[in-house]
């Protein structure tokens, strides 16, 4: 099976081509090393891994449902079909020797058709899912939806589940999280009544290496940020008032903690002394990124040399928008944020760049940007669009001291809407790709 997946990389390198490797680019090949069989007609939407067993192998964890599908269902006929006639799935794989095992799953019927979604029994928890967050509370690690529509751990021998939805959970009775009891039902709601308190992100701001969570509290005349303890009783450490609007990046432990602003990006950082907090405002250009709820944040060009990156919209061939990527960095006075337009080679038909990830995928100390390239025809009707001759690319965007170069391009995946994840889900140290695609199949990529 091995050789034969070799011998198709081959032949769709060959047909295929790559309009990718500049001179001076270092080679970095991949492997594909094992696919699944075809877990859903639907897209795989959400995928996480973490070792929630403690057995030294992070599980992967995938749902083809989230909030994204239901936004995409809005203009994708296609793809609002296929939600109201295949089950939705979340299921956990564990690395086993050769390929992923199936650990544990769960299905929830189709989505019920009526005159009213909202009120359908399945339609809140499947619409509302954004991503799913791991959270280590004193020594006991939990995945939590965000909104908390559903929770699992660990526990005694077994993955235990708590999930909630339809239309009898209400204000009065639904969990707002099974984590955090400070946390105010309204956070996962457009229409706010104060005062509420909503988890904002959570950060690593010392040496000590000990997790912070940071919520933000507001009230109908001021905004409050706060640091809270990791901890079961998540004891308040600092607060301060400042008016802030969502973070960048807000679960990337290591990296600065920065939130938007109306007059730019606000810092929250450690004091020298390391006795308390403080904010700082730097100058941002307001339109730096179209959604800033999917910036990432990294260190693609220095080891000590924080940037941010994030989509920005061009015409595209079909003279519709696309996106491509924006980075953005500090300057050294740390008063503003620069933009870098970053550009690459494109595939003939280039609709735009999909899902991406920020890691270090060669341990050269460095994160690549390992990103989803959407190639194919779009016919826009009055409230859809349709997509024909789709391919996704998987691509690695490497810097190499003068720019940024794409040092590897998979062969096609013929169906739109990939995701990428980068993380070590074989459990020997290295990280790999992990890819679910628009059919519903899961793909692990490894270097070779």
């Amino acid at each position: 099976m091995v050789i034969e997946r070799t011998i198709l990389l081959t032949i769709n390198l060959l047909c295929f081509g790559i309009p990718n490797i500049a001179i001076g680019a270092a080679p970095v090949e991949f492997k594909l090393s094992w696919v699944s069989p075809q877990l859903t007609p639907m897209p795989i939407e959400l995928m996480t891994a973490v070792d929630l067993d403690g057995d030294g192998i992070s599980e992967l964890f995938v749902t083809n449902f989230s909030s994204m599908s239901s936004d995409a269902c809005e203009s994708n006929e296609e793809l609002c079909i296929l939600r109201e006639s295949n089950k939705f799935f979340f299921a956990i794989w564990e690395w086993d020797n050769n390929g992923m095992k199936k650990r544990w799953e769960k299905e929830w019927p189709p989505l019920p058709v009526t005159e009213n979604r909202m009120r359908d029994r399945y339609w809140d928890f499947l619409n509302g899912v954004s991503e799913m967050q791991s959270w280590d509370i004193e020594g006991e690690e939990i995945i939590e939806a965000i909104p908390p529509y559903f929770q699992i751990q660990w526990k005694d021998g077994s993955f235990k589940w708590k999930e909630q939805y339809g239309p009898n959970v209400t204000k009065d009775n639904r969990v707002v999280s099974w984590i955090f009891p400070f946390q105010s039902f309204i956070c996962h709601r457009w229409r706010p009544s104060y005062p509420y308190e909503c988890v904002a992100g959570r950060r690593i701001f010392d040496s000590k290496k000990e997790k912070k969570v940071i919520t933000i509290l507001n009230d109908d005349k001021k905004t409050t940020v706060r640091v809270r303890k990791l901890k079961k009783s998540f004891p308040v450490e600092w607060d301060s008032v400042y008016s802030v609007g969502g973070a960048l990046d807000p679960f990337n432990d290591n990296s600065p903690l920065a939130f938007w602003t109306k007059d730019g990006v606000a810092y929250l950082r450690q004091q020298h002394d390391g006795k308390g907090y403080e904010i700082k405002t730097v100058k941002a250009d307001k339109q730096l990124w179209v959604n800033k709820s999917l910036v990432k944040a990294g260190k693609t060009q220095r080891k000590d040399f924080w940037e941010y990156w994030g989509y920005r919209e061009v015409i595209g061939y079909d003279e519709k928008p696309v996106y491509q990527f924006r980075r953005a960095y500090l300057n050294e006075k740390e008063t503003e944020l620069i933009n870098q337009d970053i550009s690459f080679p494109e595939h003939s038909n280039f609709i735009g760049i999909g899902s991406f990830a920020l890691e270090d995928i060669d341990n050269d100390g460095l994160d690549e940007i390992i990103f989803i390239e959407e190639t194919g025809t779009r016919n826009f009707k009055k409230e859809t669009v349709h997509y024909s001759d789709v391919r996704d690319y998987i691509r690695v965007l490497k810097w190499i001291g003068k720019g940024y170069q794409v040092v590897w391009t998979s062969p096609p995946i013929n169906k739109r809407g990939s995701k990428v994840l980068v993380d070590d889900v074989m459990g020997n140290g290295k990280k790999q790709i992990v890819v679910g695609t628009g059919d519903g199949k899961i793909l692990v990529w490894e270097r070779k």
